[in-house]
Protein backbone atom coordinates (compact mmCIF):
# COMPACT_ATOMS: atom_id res chain seq x y z
CA UNK A 1 0.00 0.00 0.00
CA UNK A 2 1.48 3.52 -0.52
CA UNK A 3 2.31 5.43 2.19
CA UNK A 4 0.00 8.26 3.55
CA UNK A 5 2.69 10.80 3.01
CA UNK A 6 3.88 13.58 0.69
CA UNK A 7 5.44 12.86 -2.58
CA UNK A 8 8.74 14.52 -3.60
CA UNK A 9 8.22 16.71 -6.57
CA UNK A 10 11.14 15.84 -8.30
CA UNK A 11 13.50 12.26 -8.84
CA UNK A 12 16.83 12.68 -8.92
CA UNK A 13 19.60 14.65 -8.02
CA UNK A 14 19.71 18.41 -9.02
CA UNK A 15 23.53 17.11 -10.56
CA UNK A 16 22.27 14.86 -13.04
CA UNK A 17 21.59 11.32 -13.57
CA UNK A 18 23.71 8.90 -11.43
CA UNK A 19 24.63 5.40 -11.90
CA UNK A 20 23.29 2.73 -13.12
CA UNK A 21 21.38 5.51 -15.04
CA UNK A 22 21.27 6.59 -18.06
CA UNK A 23 19.65 3.05 -18.44
CA UNK A 24 18.89 2.18 -22.52
CA UNK A 25 15.76 0.03 -23.43
CA UNK A 26 14.63 -0.31 -27.07
CA UNK A 27 12.17 -2.72 -28.63
CA UNK A 28 8.94 -2.92 -30.93
CA UNK A 29 5.57 -1.65 -29.25
CA UNK A 30 3.49 -4.10 -28.18
CA UNK A 31 -0.32 -4.95 -27.67
CA UNK A 32 -1.32 -4.55 -23.97
CA UNK A 33 -4.48 -5.44 -22.38
CA UNK A 34 -5.66 -2.11 -23.54
CA UNK A 35 -6.27 -0.93 -19.56
CA UNK A 36 -3.94 2.09 -19.83
CA UNK A 37 -6.39 4.07 -21.70
CA UNK A 38 -9.82 2.01 -21.12
CA UNK A 39 -9.61 1.27 -17.57
CA UNK A 40 -7.95 4.19 -16.10
CA UNK A 41 -7.52 6.85 -18.69
CA UNK A 42 -3.96 7.20 -18.98
CA UNK A 43 -2.67 6.41 -21.72
CA UNK A 44 0.71 3.81 -21.92
CA UNK A 45 3.22 2.45 -24.37
CA UNK A 46 4.45 -1.80 -23.54
CA UNK A 47 7.63 -2.34 -24.99
CA UNK A 48 9.07 -6.09 -23.75
CA UNK A 49 12.48 -6.19 -21.39
CA UNK A 50 14.25 -8.22 -19.48
CA UNK A 51 12.62 -10.07 -16.69
CA UNK A 52 15.53 -9.31 -14.56
CA UNK A 53 15.10 -5.42 -14.95
CA UNK A 54 13.44 -3.81 -12.12
CA UNK A 55 13.02 -0.08 -12.36
CA UNK A 56 9.60 1.10 -10.99
CA UNK A 57 8.20 4.12 -11.68
CA UNK A 58 11.11 6.32 -13.82
CA UNK A 59 11.38 9.88 -15.28
CA UNK A 60 12.52 9.03 -18.94
CA UNK A 61 13.26 10.36 -22.44
CA UNK A 62 11.87 9.21 -25.77
CA UNK A 63 11.81 10.40 -29.26
CA UNK A 64 7.75 11.13 -29.33
CA UNK A 65 7.46 14.32 -28.27
CA UNK A 66 5.65 16.80 -30.03
CA UNK A 67 8.60 19.12 -29.83
CA UNK A 68 12.15 18.60 -29.01
CA UNK A 69 12.14 20.97 -26.35
CA UNK A 70 9.16 18.92 -24.56
CA UNK A 71 10.30 16.78 -21.63
CA UNK A 72 8.26 13.83 -22.10
CA UNK A 73 6.92 10.62 -20.09
CA UNK A 74 7.08 8.43 -17.17
CA UNK A 75 7.59 4.84 -17.46
CA UNK A 76 6.86 1.79 -14.93
CA UNK A 77 8.04 -1.84 -15.62
CA UNK A 78 5.57 -4.13 -14.39
CA UNK A 79 4.25 -7.75 -14.85
CA UNK A 80 1.03 -7.81 -16.64
CA UNK A 81 0.52 -11.41 -15.98
CA UNK A 82 1.79 -12.17 -20.30
CA UNK A 83 4.61 -14.46 -20.66
CA UNK A 84 7.43 -11.47 -20.61
CA UNK A 85 6.83 -8.13 -18.44
CA UNK A 86 6.76 -5.13 -20.38
CA UNK A 87 7.80 -2.21 -19.68
CA UNK A 88 4.82 0.70 -19.75
CA UNK A 89 5.20 4.38 -20.41
CA UNK A 90 2.94 6.65 -19.86
CA UNK A 91 3.00 9.20 -22.70
CA UNK A 92 1.84 13.09 -22.25
CA UNK A 93 0.79 13.71 -26.20
CA UNK A 94 -2.26 11.95 -27.85
CA UNK A 95 -0.81 9.38 -30.40
CA UNK A 96 -3.07 6.76 -32.61
CA UNK A 97 -1.97 3.66 -31.37
CA UNK A 98 1.45 2.24 -33.41
CA UNK A 99 1.52 -1.52 -32.78
CA UNK A 100 5.31 -2.90 -33.51
CA UNK A 101 6.73 0.70 -34.17
CA UNK A 102 10.35 0.52 -32.71
CA UNK A 103 10.47 2.61 -29.69
CA UNK A 104 14.06 3.95 -27.85
CA UNK A 105 13.83 5.14 -24.33
CA UNK A 106 16.19 6.65 -21.92
CA UNK A 107 16.13 6.11 -18.76
CA UNK A 108 17.66 8.80 -16.44
CA UNK A 109 16.37 8.57 -12.80
CA UNK A 110 13.53 6.74 -10.26
CA UNK A 111 10.92 8.39 -9.05
CA UNK A 112 8.91 5.68 -6.78
CA UNK A 113 8.03 1.76 -5.58
CA UNK A 114 5.12 -0.45 -7.17
CA UNK A 115 2.46 -0.18 -4.61
CA UNK A 116 -0.80 -2.12 -3.86
CA UNK A 117 -3.62 0.52 -4.21
CA UNK A 118 -6.57 0.50 -2.59
CA UNK A 119 -8.74 2.15 -5.36
CA UNK A 120 -8.14 2.40 -9.02
CA UNK A 121 -8.74 6.29 -8.30
CA UNK A 122 -5.66 5.90 -6.14
CA UNK A 123 -3.61 4.27 -8.45
CA UNK A 124 -4.64 7.18 -11.54
CA UNK A 125 -3.85 9.96 -9.04
CA UNK A 126 -0.54 8.61 -8.25
CA UNK A 127 0.38 7.48 -11.90
CA UNK A 128 -0.99 11.58 -12.86
CA UNK A 129 1.58 13.04 -10.00
CA UNK A 130 4.70 10.37 -11.55
CA UNK A 131 3.91 12.10 -15.14
CA UNK A 132 4.34 16.03 -13.19
CA UNK A 133 6.94 14.40 -11.29
CA UNK A 134 8.89 13.08 -14.10
CA UNK A 135 7.64 16.23 -16.21
CA UNK A 136 9.55 18.21 -13.82
CA UNK A 137 12.54 16.25 -13.29
CA UNK A 138 13.14 16.29 -17.01
CA UNK A 139 13.13 20.03 -17.32
CA UNK A 140 16.18 20.13 -14.99
CA UNK A 141 19.56 21.79 -16.61
CA UNK A 142 21.41 18.00 -16.42
CA UNK A 143 18.71 16.14 -17.45
CA UNK A 144 16.95 17.84 -20.73
CA UNK A 145 20.53 18.09 -22.16
CA UNK A 146 19.91 14.24 -22.86
CA UNK A 147 16.59 15.68 -24.75
CA UNK A 148 17.14 18.69 -26.75
CA UNK A 149 21.04 19.91 -28.18
CA UNK A 150 22.57 22.70 -26.99
CA UNK A 151 23.94 24.35 -23.19
CA UNK A 152 26.71 23.83 -20.95
CA UNK A 153 25.91 20.42 -20.15
CA UNK A 154 26.28 18.89 -24.26
CA UNK A 155 29.01 16.60 -23.46
CA UNK A 156 29.87 13.81 -26.09
CA UNK A 157 27.99 11.59 -23.27
CA UNK A 158 24.74 13.18 -23.71
CA UNK A 159 25.37 13.99 -27.49
CA UNK A 160 25.74 10.23 -27.78
CA UNK A 161 22.86 9.21 -25.93
CA UNK A 162 20.54 12.18 -27.58
CA UNK A 163 21.62 10.84 -31.09
CA UNK A 164 21.04 7.03 -30.33
CA UNK A 165 17.16 7.76 -28.73
CA UNK A 166 16.74 9.44 -32.19
CA UNK A 167 17.68 6.38 -33.87
CA UNK A 168 15.34 3.81 -34.93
Amino acid sequence: MRPDTPRDPLAGPDSGPESPYPIRLSGPVIKGFGRGSKENTVRSVEIHILPHLSLQSSPSASPLSSTPTTPDPTSSPGDNSASKPPHTRHHFHHFPDFYGTPLNLLILGYIRPEYDYVSLEALVEDIRVDCEVAKRSLARRKYICFIQEGGDVDDEGTKEARKWLRTF
